[in-house]
């Protein structure tokens, strides 16, 4: 029987190399190799983005970086390698999956009052979903250790809300159940990753020097993990993290494994501690952030800031005014941008901002969807590098919205002028937004290029987007067939597509000037 599985050396990491190619390898070998990979996969994006969050807590515990060093690791494409395995080194027992006494990201001994554990679909993912519902049948009843060490580190960070199970010792626990704290940790950010060519860029984009880390620590330093809360468990005031290593580790859920021979066979899952990312800006560099003043008033403060969550199915580059403002933006762009007013990163670097994050429905004890989408974002265009071309991509998405909105608006009165109701606005919006989709990536993507000014770059977009819309108005008027091109009267005024094509070309046409445009272009 297999007694010990340790991640610093045993291979559990999924990487994909530079010619494509799947690796499954360890701590010790992703570390000293980054370089050779170009990005890591999961069975999930968030299982992923959770494991990115674990290697990133390793390298600040490492090698305590500061801005000297990471200008010196970013220049010459290297990381810490020989810190980070002196560190391994020293917590090597703190990584293996089965220790009898602490086993990684896991509580010894961890015990329902009737010893029960339960399926490995509460650890995988939510059976309810069909986005995660990645494994069925046998394929759930067991999996490899290297498997079920990913799942553990997904489950800290993002698992569902609701009821858990009762773990002796917890004293929160009512008639053998544990009631809801809330989703993992990460599960209540909105995830953003900046990625780089490689797997080393990426990590180092990411890892964002921290003034005092005198205070911080990651969960596998410190001794003790029972089935009781660490820390305070308060709805209010909850305990807040002093540190990027403790939110990068936090331990949401108290978790055990069974294993069988060499294979994950059932897990417990209990409550652990309570996470509030209220005001954790300082700490939490991969999320964007928004003013709550519901919270302020909740727990009576004169400020909270709160994560901006994603929007599924929205587009990422809908939501660049949080990434690129002043005080909304993450932390790791706003890092990023200071590295390329340094000189440090070139200005015409094109890494690609990734978000990622959970859906939670029926109150968050579900997962209703897992959201994962990129964007080549030039550092050109953050707010401290080209103030001006800010504006530009600001202005693009602002006049998008408008667009679409006035192609809702069409597509509404072509209804009623057919004799329906003109409800359908929200899905036309989406409709004319799926059409801009791919030519705004190209076109911010082509801002990178040098020759590119911000008048170029404004002109170039807004005859794009007038071609696009006004090309899907009268794709629209075509559809709309004989009912709406006769009319009828509506709100006692005669309505027809006539009509409503000319409402829209004139409202287009405000939005995107064409006579600027050719004075300009």
């Amino acid at each position: 029987m297999t007694t010990s599985f340790n991640l610093v050396d045993e291979p559990w990491l999924l990487a994909q190399d530079l010619d494509d190619v799947e690796h499954l390898v360890s701590l010790r070998e992703l570390f000293s190799d980054a370089g050779e990979y170009r990005q890591l996969l999961g069975d999930l994006p968030t299982q992923t983005f959770a494991v990115y969050r674990l290697l990133l807590a390793i390298l600040h515990r490492a090698a305590r970086p500061d801005a000297g060093r990471w200008n010196s690791w970013w220049r010459n494409k290297e990381l810490p390698v020989d810190e980070v395995l002196r560190y391994l080194d020293q917590h090597h027992d703190r990584f293996d999956l089965l220790h009898p006494e602490h086993p990684f990201y896991q509580v010894a001994g961890l015990h329902t009052s009737k010893n029960e554990f339960t399926e490995l679909t509460r650890l995988i993912g939510d059976a309810g979903s069909d986005y995660l519902s990645t494994k069925s049948g046998e394929a759930t009843t067991s999996i490899p250790l290297a498997e079920a060490a990913r799942w553990v580190v997904h489950c800290q960070a993002f698992d569902v809300s609701g009821i858990k199970s009762g773990a002796v010792g917890d004293p929160r626990v009512k008639g053998g159940k544990g009631y809801p704290i809330g989703v993992g940790a990460t599960g209540q950010i909105g995830g953003i990753l900046v990625e780089g060519v490689t797997l080393l860029e990426t990590l180092l984009l990411n890892l964002v020097p921290q003034e005092d880390d005198s205070d911080d620590y990651a969960a596998w330093e410190l001794d003790g993990w029972e089935a009781a809360p660490r820390f305070p468990d308060s709805e209010t005031a909850p305990y807040r993290p002093r540190g990027r290593a403790q939110i990068l580790t936090w331990q949401t859920r108290r978790i055990r494994l069974q294993v069988e021979e060499d294979r994950a066979t059932g897990v417990l899952i209990a409550n652990g501690d309570r996470f509030s990312p209220v005001n954790l800006e300082r700490h939490e560099v991969m999320t964007s952030w928004r003013e709550s003043k519901p919270q302020a008033q909740k727990l009576k403060i004169p400020l909270a800031l709160m994560p901006r969550g994603h929007v599924p199915g929205r587009e990422i580059w809908r939501g660049l005014e949080a990434l690129l403002s002043s005080g909304s933006k993450p932390g790791n762009l706003e890092w990023v941008e200071s590295r390329v007013g340094e000189e440090v990163v070139s200005e015409h670097f094109v890494p690609r901002v990734r978000t990622i994050g959970m859906d939670y429905i029926n109150n968050a004890s579900i997962t209703g969807e897992v959201i994962d989408d990129e964007l080549a974002l030039p550092v050109r265009v953050l707010r401290e590098v080209r103030p001006e071309l800010t504006q530009v991509v600001l202005k693009a998405v602002k006049d998008a919205d408008t667009c679409a909105q006035a192609y809702a608006n069409l597509v509404a009165n072509l209804q009623r002028a057919a004799g329906g109701d003109g409800t359908s606005r929200e899905g036309a919006r989406e409709r004319l937004y799926g059409v801009l989709d791919e030519p705004f990536r190209v076109w911010l993507e082509g801002l990178g290029r040098p020759d590119v000014t911000p008048i170029s770059a404004e002109v170039a977009w807004s005859r794009k987007l007038l071609d696009i819309s006004l090309k899907a108005g009268s794709e629209a008027v075509r559809a709309a067939g004989e009912k709406a091109w006769v009319g009828r009267s509506v709100n006692g005024q005669h309505l027809d597509s006539g009509l409503a094509e000319v409402w829209f070309r004139s409202a287009i046409r405000k939005i995107v000037d064409s006579d600027s445009l050719e004075d300009r272009g």
